[in-house]
């Protein structure tokens, strides 16, 4: 990133943070005792750098381990690095676990106090934002009650009131919100969106896809304590799909920063094979294709694509009421989407699924062949499945985008997987104010009552 000091909120610089395990509580002591090391290394962060623009939101994601906890905690200043640099250019406040400076055995409001002092408020300011937060997080009929008394929910939204009471030029927030009910979520997140008009920087770990794609400028995810992707949130989340789905991209598997699957035995020959297997593929797909018949498949490589390849998926997109492809659809009409997929490998107990994202990459609409009980055929290679989804669109006009995928019911990865990799648009002739996502075919009427 290009930015000048000025402009950024947070900066890393090769940071690392090192764990010292022990197997044993008393090898601590031997090791004072001794001098010798008895504890192994645990990298939860390895030579990290990135930067954070002020007055947007940042989302970081990863699998559990990852070293996200540990990036925020460094972040709050919480936590000493092990070496690195990084540079917090603001007043921060952080929500990193839950009930985070408080006291299980005070009160709500003695809470207040407790948690301000710890954000660096004075008692005054404390005393001045405490009907705010008790206000916020619609708390007063238990506000005086122990916090120990409190649910996790409740719990969660003392925090985060008293957390952005402090007015935080950066606010981290580590996964508390996710135990929060949905009206209340909705709550903190038009908070950051108010925040964020007035220049504000928010980082927030959330494993939420929609909740990044939505809200965030940017996102950076983290594998084994890695920057392995930065950047438009859209981008990164699909990436982190593909390293929880995709079997290729399994840590066991593969190499992610060399990127280049690792094979035991001996590498020319198993090239040769994999050549070889990639070879008769290649002739079986162009021989389903010659048979289907098919003069205007769609045969496009749009989108962000993965899978293990024991099937594919070699043909898509909308059929209209006369069969006829199309690309762009009008609202409030009956449309079939539908995919075509072919086997290399005999295959059973199969699901296939499709999701409309905005051009956002918020989740519109979702279905598969296992939710609807749709009998699925067990595949022999060779074989072409077309599934299909027989809809009324009810979308408002915009630009959407079509996944498709096919994997064994109870296995979590994909055989293939085609993410956004057909773009169409929804028109209409009717007037649909602009910022709906659906068209729910509404009338209105106005008439003056009879007084």
């Amino acid at each position: 990133m290009n930015s000048s000091d000025h402009e950024l909120a947070v900066r890393a610089k090769n940071l690392s943070k090192m764990y010292r395990v022990y197997n044993k509580p008393y090898d601590m002591l031997w090791e004072v005792i001794a001098g010798n090391h008895r504890y192994k290394e645990f990298w939860g962060l390895k030579n990290i750098s990135f930067d954070v623009r002020k007055g947007g939101v940042t989302g970081i994601i990863g699998r559990n381990g990852s070293g996200k906890s540990t990036l925020l905690k460094i972040i709050a200043g919480t936590l000493d690095k092990t070496s690195g640099n990084v540079e917090v250019n603001g007043k921060v406040s952080a929500i990193l676990e839950l009930g985070t400076g408080f006291n299980p055995e005070y009160t709500g409001r003695q809470n207040i106090f407790m948690g301000g002092l710890c954000l660096g408020m004075s008692r005054e300011e404390i005393e001045q934002k405490t009907e705010w937060i008790i206000e916020f997080s619609e708390l007063r009929p238990v506000i005086d009650q122990l916090f120990r008394t409190y649910s996790t929910g409740m719990q969660a939204r003392l925090t985060f009131a008293t957390a952005v009471s402090v007015d935080p030029d950066i606010l981290i927030i580590d996964e508390a919100l996710s135990v929060g009910d949905d009206k209340f979520q909705r709550k903190c997140f038009t908070q950051f969106q108010e925040m964020r008009n007035k220049g504000k920087t928010i980082l927030f770990v959330s494993h939420d896809i929609n909740s990044v794609n939505h809200l965030c400028d940017e996102a950076i995810l983290l594998e084994n304590g890695h920057v392995i992707k930065q950047g438009e949130p859209r981008q990164v989340t699909r990436f982190y799909h593909k390293l929880l789905f995709g079997e290729e991209l399994n840590t066991k598997q593969a190499d992610i920063h060399g990127g280049s699957k690792k094979i035991a035995g001996d590498d020319n020959t198993v090239l040769q094979e994999h050549h070889n297997d990639l070879s008769e593929t290649e002739k079986l797909k162009q021989l389903v294709l010659q048979k289907l018949d098919v003069s205007n498949i769609n045969s496009s490589s749009d989108g962000f694509r993965y899978g293990n390849k024991k099937a594919e998926i070699i043909d898509y997109g909308i059929f209209d009421c006369h069969s006829k492809r199309i690309n762009i659809v009008k609202t409030g009409q009956k449309y079939r989407i539908f995919f075509r997929v072919l086997f290399h490998e005999d295959l059973d107990e199969l699901t296939f699924g499709c999701r409309i994202q905005n051009t956002r990459g918020v989740d519109i609409f979702a279905a598969n062949s296992f939710y609807h009980k749709a009998a699925v055929p067990p595949a022999k290679k060779g074989d072409v499945l077309e599934c299909s989804f027989d809809i009324a669109m009810h979308l408002a006009p915009g630009d959407f985008f079509l996944t498709f995928g096919v994997r064994k019911i109870d296995l979590y990865y994909f055989y293939d997987r085609r993410v956004d990799t057909f773009h169409f648009k929804v028109a209409a002739e009717n007037c649909i104010d602009p910022v709906c996502l659906v068209n729910l075919n509404e009338t209105v009427s106005v008439k003056t009552l009879p007084l």
